[in-house]
């Protein structure tokens, strides 16, 4: 019984704290210029990026884009729509000095 609450209360601390450190690798990602947002509602490499951030931006948006067909689904519209809308949402939030990336070039907010 003692093992058993040992071992969820371990996997739900691992599972927040790799949330946690999730969340602060994309900001650290953001925040160093290497990530931005894009205007199709995903993140970029702004520059050129160890590994393990390219890593990172593939599995946002991979989660990202799992989310959007859900909605597409769910609110009878193209994907494309859902992106463009959480594009436009996701760069509206971006604080300033980040990079976001409407049209063809990279720019700070």
């Amino acid at each position: 019984m003692i093992k058993t609450i040992t071992h969820r209360f371990i996997s739900l601390f691992l599972a927040l704290f790799v949330g946690i450190a999730f969340a602060a690798d994309l900001t650290q990602a953001k925040t160093s210029g290497l990530v931005g947002e894009q205007a199709n509602g995903y993140l970029g490499l702004v520059s050129q990026a160890p590994d393990d951030v390219v890593a990172l931006i593939q599995e946002v948006n991979a989660k990202r884009k799992q989310i959007y067909i859900d909605l597409a689904k769910d609110k009878q519209v193209p994907l494309t729509e859902i992106e463009k809308v959480a594009g436009s949402r996701n760069m509206e939030k971006t604080a300033v000095g980040l990079y976001i990336k409407e049209g063809a070039s990279w720019h700070k907010k």
